[in-house]
C-alpha cells in the first residue's frame, strides 16, 4: 500500500513533463469519448460526462495544482463516488470473489475509494507530511 501516497505524489507534483505527456491524450479522451458511445441512454450520458470531468478536471490539476487544488479534490471526489456507486449496483449479488460481486466492489472501495476520499477531504493521500 506504499505505492498509492507515492503514485499521488507523482501525479499532483506539479510536474511539466507529466502534463506534457499525458495532455494529447486526455485531450484526445475528451473529444473522441461521445463518438464511442453507439446508442445513448441516461447512464451512458452520466458515464461520459463523469469521465469528460475527471478528465478536465485532471488537465487543470496537472497543469497547476497550487492554483487548481480544486480540481484534484474534484478527480478524488469523482473517483469515490463512482466506487460508491458501484457498490452499490452490485449490492443485489452474491457475496463471493470471481465474479462481479458486492466483495470485490467493497475492496475496490476500499483500496482505491477511501485513499481518494482522503485526498477529497485532507488534501493528500498518504500519512502526515515530513
Amino acid at each position: 500500500m506504499a505505492g498509492i501516497p507515492k503514485f499521488g505524489k507523482v501525479l499532483f507534483s506539479g510536474s511539466r513533463f507529466i502534463f506534457w505527456v499525458l495532455s494529447p491524450f486526455l485531450l484526445l479522451f475528451v473529444f473522441a469519448m461521445p463518438f464511442v458511445v453507439h446508442e445513448w441512454w441516461p447512464w451512458s450520458n452520466v458515464l461520459v460526462f463523469a469521465l469528460d470531468a475527471i478528465v478536465v478536471l485532471l488537465l487543470l490539476a496537472l497543469y497547476d495544482v497550487k492554483r487548481f487544488w480544486w480540481a484534484a479534490r474534484g478527480v478524488t471526489a469523482i473517483v469515490f463516488l463512482s466506487f460508491v456507486v458501484y457498490l452499490e449496483i452490485r449490492s443485489g449479488k452474491p457475496w463471493r470473489f470471481g465474479q462481479e460481486s458486492p466483495l470485490e466492489a467493497l475492496l475496490g472501495l476500499l483500496i482505491v475509494g477511501l485513499p481518494s476520499l482522503r485526498y477529497t477531504l485532507v488534501g493528500r493521500f498518504g500519512g502526515p507530511e515530513p
